[in-house]
């Protein structure tokens, strides 16, 4: 009963996020993700987590429109899920020849980080596998929103599929 009525909140919550946001400021992408953002061509040195890496030239960049679980934090299904996400990211780049950085509107958090996303040369994403995988959440901080709606509809899909982080209590 508790899992039942924590997973409506959450679906509620992000349901509400995704609809609030989507009122209060214009969409940029379509749901399959499609972004007006430049390439810039990089290489990863090191995958932190789900959402945190760094290139070879040293930078660090987070991953923007997503949190994936902590690694060293939380529940063990938590921690399982978070490791679950790292490895995906990186199984995805070791499929990729190039890979490029769009970085966004707000170019920085607070942490001194890169905020972007990650594509490869077709323009795909790995965020959208990691959120319909249920690896991950749909996040929106504005101004950075070019890929909310496709963010948003790859959560709804792991959410009604029941897996990853919408299969937990």
């Amino acid at each position: 009963m508790i899992r039942q009525l924590l997973k409506k909140a959450l679906f509620m919550s992000a349901f509400f996020v995704s609809v609030i946001s989507s009122l209060i400021s214009p969409l940029q992408a379509s749901e399959r993700g499609e972004s007006t953002l430049t390439k810039e061509k990089v290489s990863v040195r090191y995958v932190y987590d789900g959402d945190t890496l760094q290139y070879s030239d040293r930078r660090k960049v987070r991953l923007v429109g997503l949190h994936t679980p902590q690694l060293k934090e939380g529940p063990a299904w938590s921690r399982f899920v978070a490791k679950q996400a790292k490895s995906t990211l990186q199984q995805w780049l070791s499929l990729q020849q190039n890979v490029y950085l769009q970085v966004e509107q707000d170019a920085r958090d607070d942490y001194g980080r890169i905020l972007g996303y990650l594509v490869n040369a077709k323009g795909e994403d790995p965020a959208v596998a990691l959120l319909e995988k249920g690896l991950a959440y749909a996040v929106v901080i504005a101004p950075n929103i070019e890929k909310q709606r496709c963010y948003f509809a790859a959560e709804k899909r792991a959410r009604l599929a029941d897996v990853g982080v919408w299969a937990q209590a």
